[in-house]
């Protein structure tokens, strides 16, 4: 299955060749690695702040998503 196709401005694209490491970095991996998973935040967030509203809140939501 071919991967789908997106069109995205110049500019974007601009920022996107921009923002490799190097150039063999697939345009895919920068957006992957520029964009976290959102999971990711979550466990950051409930990591280094707990106690906070945000955490107990997302906490609830992943609960919620696994009942």
């Amino acid at each position: 299955m071919a991967p789908p196709s997106i069109e995205i401005s110049d500019e974007a694209y601009r920022r996107l060749l921009g923002a490799r490491k190097g150039e063999d970095e697939k345009l895919s991996d920068v957006i992957l690695r520029k964009i976290p998973d959102p999971t990711r935040i979550a466990e950051i967030i409930a990591g280094t702040h707990p106690e906070s509203e945000v955490a107990r809140a997302l906490q609830r939501i992943y609960r919620d998503r696994e009942e």
